[in-house]
């Protein structure tokens, strides 16, 4: 529907690995979305960018750890104003984009008691790159 009804294309929806915070219950994992203008109709686009938690990390509970934060990036286009995590962009050519990472979220409880089949399924599933157990 947001494609039908604006001349933004959601070019990437995708979970970022290792961004979850490490625990015995792992953190939910940032998403990375990648937005550019949908067509070169030689009209502007506005895109008003929010997103949470940028430079702010949120930290683990009994001994787990942070999640990733957040990160918002404009490519081959400066932002008309803004801050870390709010921006506006005007968007011209299909070729420039705003990529919005949310952040992860942080784990709970000490990372080693976390059963050897959870780790094994967050390395299988993409959760993870490495084993979390090490933070």
């Amino acid at each position: 529907m947001f494609e039908q009804r604006t001349p933004i294309l959601v070019e990437c929806k995708e979970l970022i690995p290792d961004s979850g915070g490490w625990g015995e219950h792992r953190g939910g994992l940032g998403q990375r979305v990648v937005l550019r203008k949908l067509e070169d109709d030689g009209r502007p686009v506005l895109l008003n960018v929010l997103t949470h938690a940028v430079g702010f990390p949120v930290p683990g509970l009994l001994g787990g750890g942070p999640g990733r934060d957040a990160a918002l990036r404009c490519e081959g286009v400066s932002p008309l104003g803004g801050t870390a995590g709010a921006v506006l962009v005007e968007l011209t050519r299909t070729d420039q984009r705003v990529v919005v990472e949310s952040a992860g979220g942080s784990g709970f409880g000490d990372a080693g008691r976390r059963s050897s089949e959870a780790v094994e399924r967050d390395l299988v599933e993409g959760y993870v790159t490495s084993s979390p157990r090490n933070g």
